[in-house]
C-alpha cells in the first residue's frame, strides 16, 4: 500500500492496475477468481456479522483476517485496509467500531466483486 494514503476514501475498491498486474489478460482465471470470490466472500461477512453480534472477539479477528487477504489478492485496497481496522477493533473488543467497520466492509467487498465482475465481462 502506499505510505502517502493517509484516509480510507483515497484508496479505490478496486484496483484495475492490481488485477491487470496480477492476471494479465486471462480472462478464464479472472473468471476462475471471481466465482470463488462470489462464494467466499459473503459467506465470510455473514458469519463476520454473527460474530460481532455475539461479541467473540476472537472469530471477529479471524475472520476479518481472512477477509484483509482475500480482498487484497484482488485489488480490494479499501476493503483490506477496513478489514485491517476491523483486527484492531476486534482486538480492543470494541464492538461497537466493529459494527461501523462491518458496515463499511461490506459495501466495499460488495463494491468490489461488482466491479471485478464488470471488469472480467469488459475483456
Amino acid at each position: 500500500m502506499n505510505s502517502k494514503v493517509k484516509y480510507m476514501g483515497e484508496l479505490p475498491d478496486f484496483s484495475k492496475e492490481r488485477i491487470e498486474l496480477l492476471f494479465g489478460s486471462d480472462i478464464d482465471l479472472i473468471k476462475q477468481v471471481l466465482d470463488i470470490l462470489n462464494e467466499d466472500i459473503p459467506g465470510h461477512l455473514g458469519e463476520l456479522s454473527q460474530e460481532i453480534q455475539r461479541e467473540d472477539g476472537r472469530r471477529v479477528y479471524e475472520i476479518a483476517h481472512t477477509l484483509k487477504g482475500s480482498l487484497a489478492n484482488v485489488g480490494g485496497e479499501q476493503g483490506s485496509f477496513l478489514a485491517q481496522q476491523m483486527l484492531q477493533a476486534a482486538g480492543e473488543e470494541n464492538f461497537s467500531r466493529c459494527l461501523e467497520l462491518y458496515r463499511q466492509l461490506d459495501a466495499s467487498a460488495n463494491q468490489l466483486l461488482l466491479q471485478l465482475s464488470q471488469f472480467a465481462e469488459a475483456q
